[in-house]
């Protein structure tokens, strides 16, 4: 919304891998932009950050369960779907984890 500071984005180490756009360095051409889109002295400018990106999922699932975060709640599914399909690559990784 208007005067959001950040915008948080859940992409892992490998998800560059598999799509160019989940790779950190689309996301600092994309901050870049933004920031060359803004009037000369404009302050408060809103970045997306990626606290996630030097993580694998192992190593992401492993802190969340330290943080006792409510891994139920997360959506590795590639679709938008009432459930997981269970088909794509994002589910076939997440499933063969557990």
């Amino acid at each position: 919304g208007e005067g959001a500071k950040r915008i948080v984005g859940g992409h892992l180490k490998t998800d560059g891998n598999m799509f160019a756009d989940s790779q950190a360095s689309f996301f600092d051409g994309l901050n870049a932009l933004v920031d060359a889109g803004l009037p000369p002295g404009a302050g408060g400018s809103c970045r997306i950050v990626l606290p996630l990106i030097g993580m694998t999922k192992v190593e992401c699932l492993q802190e969340g369960a330290r943080l006792k975060a409510r891994l139920d709640l997360s959506w590795s599914c590639y679709l938008d779907g009432v459930s997981h399909c269970g088909t794509c690559a994002g589910c076939r990784i997440t499933s063969s984890m557990w």
